[in-house]
């Protein structure tokens, strides 16, 4: 099964690495879309709410939480250039958790070492080339990341499959 998802993992993200921009944006068009989903959900809630204190909070939220969504699906590549950082970020966090747990698995530490490494280098590449990156950099960089996961995933260790009787 963790072959079938790396396989998956390699050909996504060599669709995201083909189509930056559209990786990009349709990211960024998702997260709007969930966000104003998210804000009706929270106004829903605000009227089932207890105290008028609590309505009025959970509304105000709602409200805000929708309203973010519907900027950035008006906005989509300010929103795609405000993601570029939060993308920086995870790399930076991905990259040293995955090389942690590279030292703490001593049965596949070089993929997940050479994964790591290849993380931290991408969240550098985008925090240092901001705001420019943000019309490649979330769509190519992710797709990179994913497609090196896929390897790193496609090429683990298996624990040997036992025969049940």
């Amino acid at each position: 099964m963790a072959a079938v998802m790396g396989i998956a993992l390699i050909i996504l993200g060599m669709f995201m690495i083909g189509a930056p921009l559209a990786a990009g944006v349709a990211g960024v068009v998702i997260i709007g879309c969930l966000m104003v989903v998210r804000g009706a959900v929270e106004c829903a809630h605000a009227v089932k709410a207890g105290s008028w204190a609590a309505r009025i909070a959970w509304a105000v939220v709602g409200i805000v939480t929708a309203l973010c969504g519907l900027l950035v699906l008006a906005h989509p590549l300010f929103g795609l250039t405000t993601l570029t950082l939060l993308v920086a970020a995870y790399f930076l966090v991905k990259g040293i958790v995955t090389i942690a747990y590279a030292f703490k698995n001593a049965a596949a530490r070089g993929w997940f070492l050479f994964n790591g490494v290849i993380s931290l280098l991408l969240g550098c590449m985008i925090w240092s080339s901001w705001p420019l990156s943000g019309s490649w950099a979330v769509g190519t960089l992710v797709g990179i990341d994913t497609l090196f996961s896929g390897f790193a995933v496609v090429m683990a260790p298996r624990p040997p499959q036992t025969i049940k009787a």
